[in-house]
């Protein structure tokens, strides 16, 4: 290989390697969005077989957005300290752990408890 050849060769490479975390972060990112979409799908679908009212409906998500600025204050609080890439994959795990409780939702519960 040419001298010239060589460095075009490292430069792309190097490009190649600061960018990949990028496009690590990125990509779970929008996978997290996708599966924080679908979680407020399948609730509020849930909600709708329970024959909540739109004001249920509006007061669970109001808590639920609530909730989400601790959660990323807290998560916010957690990047500084120990990273964003321990950050995120935590984030995963617990949506993932939701994910699973959802599965203890049962039919008998009443709207409040539901809530």
């Amino acid at each position: 290989l040419q001298p010239t050849e060589t460095v075009a060769r490292t430069e792309a490479t190097q490009q190649r390697d600061a960018l990949l975390p990028f496009v690590v972060i990125s990509s779970t990112y929008l996978l997290f969005t996708i599966t924080d979409g679908a979680l407020r799908m399948i609730v509020l679908l849930h909600a709708y077989r329970k024959s909540f009212t739109a004001m249920e409906v509006t007061l669970m998500f109001v808590l639920y957005e609530l909730a989400g600025v601790g959660t990323n204050l807290a998560a916010g609080i957690a990047g500084a300290r120990w990273g964003i890439r321990a950050t995120l994959v935590t984030g995963l795990l617990l949506q993932i752990v939701t994910f699973g409780l959802l599965f203890g939702w049962e039919d008998g519960w009443s709207k409040s408890q539901a809530i």
